[in-house]
């Protein structure tokens, strides 16, 4: 009986804290239940997975890996799921899976899971977003197909994903700006705070106008808000009674802030003569307007 029909007790807590639940299974791996096992796979028999929200990979990185895995083995199973002709497709752990192969590996380690479509896509989603793997375009896509493909409303999916439900509204906003806007965040050349900052000017011509000057004048993400709001000639905040005039922005923007904070969602404070004023709270979906109505309700 060769390794790969031998399941062996899987022990620590690093896959059972990814993948709760997990026990000890015996049988054809053809017929894996929803329990953990794990085996030695031929690296020939594993299929790359079609739900891997990863959509580049450091050469240097995967080096590095690569010269590790020759030296030491592969430390952490991959995951994968039956297929039908006794094969496999690789659930998470791609890199690995990529650097054994490279490194002349015939077989690695790999824990069974028998998981549906959506499963299989959010846990590449978890174990990426745990690995801090994915830039930010590549976890808005992974959200966004979540919803798109799978019919889940952010909620579940911030469910599913273990995030707060603003991050993902947030994060999907994202792939509404132009292209180059994209490709400049998904190669960190701006962070996804500017990205933020540049959704809230109106139209693609504006924004990629704002783009060029973040990434020119190497604007700081507060900067960016600033020349956003001046593009959009947002009117300006009057100063408050009791407030100096050099302090008067720097009190309204940490209103704004802490609102934000508090709330998951974007604040702006517009003061109007003497003490009135009103405060906005954005939204850009029912999902997100439900967060924040619970959260303000909340007891």
């Amino acid at each position: 009986m060769t390794n790969e029909q031998s399941p062996k007790r899987v022990l620590g807590r690093g896959l059972s804290s990814l993948i709760p639940g997990a026990q000890s299974q015996t049988g054809d791996p053809s017929a894996a239940d929803s329990l953990e096992v794990m085996r030695m796979i031929s690296l020939t028999r594993i299929a790359l997975n079609p739900f891997q929200p990863r959509e580049a990979f450091n050469p240097d990185d995967l080096d590095d890996l690569t010269t590790s895995i020759r030296q030491h083995g592969v430390l952490q199973p991959i995951v994968v799921r039956p297929k039908a002709g006794g094969t496999w497709e690789l659930v998470a752990g791609e890199r690995r899976f990529r650097a054994a192969t490279a490194a002349g590996l015939k077989e690695i380690p790999a824990v069974v899971r028998n998981l549906d479509d959506r499963s299989a896509l959010a846990l590449a989603v978890i174990e990426n977003i745990q690995r801090e793997d994915l830039n930010p375009i590549e976890s808005a896509r992974a959200y966004r197909r979540l919803q798109s493909d799978f019919g889940l409303s952010q909620t579940e999916v911030a469910r599913e994903v273990g995030k707060p439900q603003p991050t993902i509204a947030n994060a999907v906003r994202l792939l509404q700006l132009p292209a180059p806007v994209i490709d400049s965040i998904s190669a960190l050349e701006i962070t996804e705070g500017h990205g933020k900052a540049i959704l809230a000017v109106d139209g693609d011509e504006d924004r990629i106008s704002l783009w060029h000057e973040v990434v020119e004048k190497k604007l700081n993400v507060r900067e960016t808000e600033r020349r956003a709001a001046a593009i959009g000639k947002a009117p300006k905040n009057p100063i408050p009674r009791g407030i100096e005039p050099a302090q008067s922005s720097l009190h309204i923007e940490a209103l704004e802030e802490d609102l934000s904070l508090a709330l998951g969602a974007r604040v702006h404070i517009r003061l109007k003569a003497g003490e009135q004023g009103v405060l906005e709270i954005g939204f850009y979906d029912q999902d997100e307007l439900d967060a924040i109505v619970e959260r303000v309700l909340r007891r």
